[in-house]
């Protein structure tokens, strides 16, 4: 999974996120330099047909509401999952 946290997250998940949270699979939080980069995330799991969520914030906070502060990658197979974030960082 990946996520960028500008701020506080809150999610409001898919039943397919819910799926994976309470699933045995693994939890990765990575992170990217910017929204740029999130978005270079998300199109390449287009590309490689990984499902994927994004988050925007609702502007309860500093944040303006509608800002992208993370997505999740998956459930998919490890090998798709490292093609789209093998360079991100740990978080």
């Amino acid at each position: 999974m990946i996520i960028r946290n500008i701020g506080t997250c809150q999610v409001l998940a898919t039943n397919i996120v819910l799926d994976q949270l309470q699933s045995f699979s693994e939890k990765i939080v990575l992170k990217v330099a910017n929204l740029k980069e999130l978005e270079q995330v998300k199109q390449d799991a287009i590309e490689l047909n990984v499902s994927w969520s994004e988050v925007t914030d609702a502007g309860h906070t500093q944040i303006a509401p509608g800002t992208v502060t993370c997505i999740s990658l998956g459930p998919a197979p490890e090998e798709k999952i490292d093609k789209i974030t093998g360079d991100l960082k740990l978080m």
